[in-house]
């Protein structure tokens, strides 16, 4: 009889063990979607150019061309956005009125374009507006491109992985990305972030395995580009209040990213967080600062059995990704062994 029993419970472990190797075996052929979502300028994009880095040998030629225009259309972006922030300001620059509105109409040949751009930028006034970027919602990228103008300017210039991290580009529409990592395949999808765009998040709720939400830590102090009166950490966080409690995503973890950590580290030495929450108190305190941030996020999910990984993260740093990536990994390995009750 005991031994009879014994056999029984040898079987039924036995069974648990093919089981979960079944399982296992089904997640490793299975595709795992990964939704991106997130507000505009959170850093998606540069998420989904990281897993091309890790996992896909990079950017081909192709791409690389493609990029090439887009950081010169981003140089262009950035400095109008600096002439137009003198002119608010009431600040001169010193160069003749037919060059700035042909550089802001876009009428300047192209030949003559990188003497006119570089002209610009050594002019005072737009010298004096750079060193007013955190007032004038100036991307943080464009410093890095102005000081390596020259070179994005030179006959044999193609783009560095880095350049292309920090390039510029909005996402229309739904773009996937498939690779495979610890012979798991992955498909991360990535959706618009402008409002605009959110409307078609809808269609990309089945299948779920994750929801990776980014959230711009170092926006505290700037306002949306289609709303100009909505700060965008604000928005992040209906934005998310509207994920997290979903009924399309009650048992859907959450990947959180408070992205651009590099940058807010910076910023909060100058512009208090209080700014943007009134309640804050801990002054330039980097560490404060991030995990109140990180509270706010978390005090918006209403369902205490919620699962929200969060991870401080950033985004242009290819070995910080790879690291969070190992973590995404675990995560989807645990909550697969949870769903079919191992853990």
């Amino acid at each position: 009889m005991g031994c009879g029993g014994s056999k029984d419970i040898e079987s039924k472990i036995n069974e648990q063990i093919e089981n979960q190797l079944r399982k296992d075996q089904d997640l490793i052929n299975e595709d795992i979607k990964l939704l991106l979502l997130g507000a505009g300028d959170s850093g998606k994009s540069t998420i989904v150019k990281q897993m091309k880095i890790l996992f896909l040998n990079g950017f081909t030629s192709k791409e690389k061309e493609m990029y090439k225009s887009i950081i010169i259309d981003n140089l262009k972006d950035f400095l109008a956005i600096l002439i137009n922030a003198a002119n608010h300001f009431g600040v001169k620059i010193s160069q003749p009125k037919e060059i700035i509105e042909s550089f802001l109409n876009q009428t300047i040949p192209k030949k003559n374009l990188p003497s006119v751009l570089s002209t610009l930028l050594n002019d005072s006034g737009i010298q004096e507006m750079c060193k007013r970027a955190d007032e004038i919602n100036l991307p943080e990228a464009a410093s890095y491109f102005f000081q390596n103008f020259e070179r994005i300017f030179s006959s044999k210039y193609v783009p560095s992985p880095q350049d292309i991290l920090l390039s510029r580009a909005t996402t229309i529409g739904i773009t996937e990305t498939n690779f495979t990592f610890s012979d798991m395949k992955f498909k991360i999808v990535d959706v618009g972030g402008q409002r605009n765009e959110r409307k078609k998040w809808l269609y990309c709720f089945q299948g779920v395995s994750a929801i990776i939400f980014c959230s711009a830590l170092s926006e505290y102090n700037q306002t949306l580009y289609e709303d100009s009166h909505q700060n965008r950490i604000q928005e992040s966080l209906i934005l998310f209040d509207e994920i997290c409690n979903s009924r399309w995503f009650g048992e859907t973890p959450i990947i959180l990213f408070l992205n651009k950590t590099d940058i807010f580290r910076e910023k909060i030495r100058k512009i208090d967080l209080s700014s943007c929450f009134e309640d804050y108190q801990d002054g330039s305190d980097y560490t404060s600062a991030i995990h109140f941030v990180k509270n706010k996020f978390l005090e918006r999910n209403k369902n205490p059995k919620k699962k929200i990984y969060v991870h401080f993260t950033c985004a242009t740093d290819t070995n910080n990704i790879r690291f969070v990536f190992d973590s995404i990994r675990d995560i989807i390995i645990q909550e697969n062994e949870r769903q079919i009750g191992f853990l």
